[in-house]
């Protein structure tokens, strides 16, 4: 998704609140504490309640922009930037394009960063863009060129 999409998509905070619902619930909403399944939505702002347990909460619980004071929009902003920048970008950078402090630009980093760490192991095919691996090929040894066709002469 690019910086665009998230401009068009998430104009307001109820729209980023139920792309992240379908994202985390795919199958209906779950209470984050009792796992219970009767759910009924706040009258005020885009809380969650169990009718089980009682409990209140959002869509943000347990993730990253969980007890953030920032809009979400400004997160996804954030996310895209981020993913975006080939060679990274700096907290000052970021700062200066999603309107905020720099100190709260590299706190939305290092939350960022973190949820990108994970220890997935891919398999099946994996498409790479723009990798190169290796050396120049007038380097190579002539067993290793692939360009170069091996004859043995008699």
């Amino acid at each position: 998704m690019n910086l665009f999409d998230v401009y068009k998509n998430f104009q307001n905070e109820k729209d980023c609140h139920n792309y992240l619902i379908g994202l985390r619930w795919p199958d209906g909403i779950n209470c984050v504490y009792c796992q219970g399944n009767e759910i009924y939505r706040r009258s005020y702002g885009n809380g969650l309640k169990c009718r089980t347990c009682n409990k209140s909460f959002t869509v943000t619980v347990g993730t990253i922009f969980h007890a953030s004071k920032l809009p979400l929009s400004k997160w996804f902003l954030a996310i895209s930037q981020i993913l975006a920048a080939k060679k990274g970008i700096s907290s000052l950078q970021l700062s200066r394009t999603i309107d905020v402090n720099k100190n709260t630009a590299w706190y939305m980093q290092q939350r960022i960063r973190t949820a990108m760490k994970t220890d997935v192991i891919l398999s099946g095919i994996i498409e790479v863009d723009e990798t190169y691996i290796g050396g120049a090929l007038g380097n190579m040894t002539q067993k290793k060129s692939p360009n170069v066709i091996l004859t043995k002469v008699v």
